[in-house]
């Protein structure tokens, strides 16, 4: 069952300026209505010759996505001057009904009751179906109000923890560029050393098959470190390539924070060093493999020959 799962006090105010000019009843037969900032709540009842309440109960809950849940209850009960006793029970199988007690003041009803989490305490005034009808407009309108308000800000944090990270990138991204000039002469000097050993290699085969069985590559590519470092800086320019694209996109946006604008700034600077070291160790590469393409048919022979016996 679907009770006010907390205290709810409802302002004579809040509903006053729907409630209007109403007589002083002598029973409580007729609509009472009660609402806070998230739920409404009515009661529809009759009070017989005997004292006794029957009637109808109806609670319309607002969460934060402006979602509402209707809850409804049958109500049965009694008077005794302007004391009253009552009981709501909802059409839900094995549903636990809830008594409230309170009393009675002309237009006004106080009510208070239930157990655990399901306590409540009403203040409701004496008014109309349409009352109600109108204070759940109004709350709905309210819980989409508070509803937007909280997407607005979760994607304001969406989109600060999306900068943050960006930032992060791009700073990790510009250290690993300003290091690459430094790095990329190591790799050019192995790749240079690489094409004279295929080349000594062929000239050296005859008196050093052994030797050329340590160095040589395993395959096509083989999994030395011009193949690793081939496979490396192929990922890392596909990884700038894709900042760089990122990093555009956000300077011709005004919304963008200053700090992803600054860490975009000093990165796409750094853009152009990566493609000048990178086309020469690109070149490097190329260079060996076409050495190793050139000496290889020769150093397969050589080694059939040296199979047969022939050296």
């Amino acid at each position: 069952m679907n009770w006010a799962r907390r205290a709810v006090v409802t302002g004579v105010l809040l509903m006053a300026g729907f409630a209007g000019s109403q007589p002083v009843f002598a029973n409580l037969t007729g609509t009472y209505v009660a609402a806070d900032i998230y739920q409404a709540f009515e009661i529809q009842m009759i009070e017989t010759a005997r004292k006794r309440l029957i009637g109808h109960y109806e609670e319309v809950d607002f969460n934060k996505a402006a979602q509402a849940t209707t809850t409804d209850a049958s109500v049965t009960g009694r008077v005794a001057g302007r004391l009253v006793i009552m009981t709501l029970k909802t059409h839900e199988f094995l549903s636990s009904p809830i008594t409230l007690s309170g009393s009675f003041h002309g237009r006004h009803l106080v009510l208070q009751g239930g157990g655990g989490n399901d306590t409540m305490r009403l203040l409701m005034v004496k008014a109309s179906q349409a009352v109600f009808t109108r204070a759940v407009a109004i709350l709905r309108q309210h819980a989409l109000v508070l509803a937007a308000v909280a997407q607005k800000n979760k994607q304001r944090e969406e989109r600060i923890v999306a900068d943050h990270r960006l930032v992060y990138r791009l700073r990790k991204l510009i250290a690993n560029i300003k290091t690459l000039p430094a790095r990329g002469r190591v790799e050019i000097a192995y790749l240079r050393r690489a094409d004279t050993a295929y080349r000594t290699i062929t000239a050296q085969m005859r008196a050093g098959y052994s030797h050329e069985l340590s160095i040589a590559p395993s395959g096509p590519y083989g999994q030395s470190q011009y193949a690793r470092g081939q496979v490396s800086m192929k990922q890392f320019g596909t990884l700038v390539k894709g900042y760089a694209q990122v990093c555009r996109v956000r300077q011709e946006n005004p919304k963008t924070v200053s700090s992803v604008a600054d860490a975009c700034a000093s990165f796409l600077v750094l853009v152009p060093v990566f493609d000048k070291e990178n086309a020469k160790i690109v070149k490097a590469f190329l260079r060996a493999r076409a050495t190793w393409r050139q000496q290889r048919p020769e150093q397969e022979a050589i080694d059939r020959q040296a199979q047969k016996g022939g050296m």
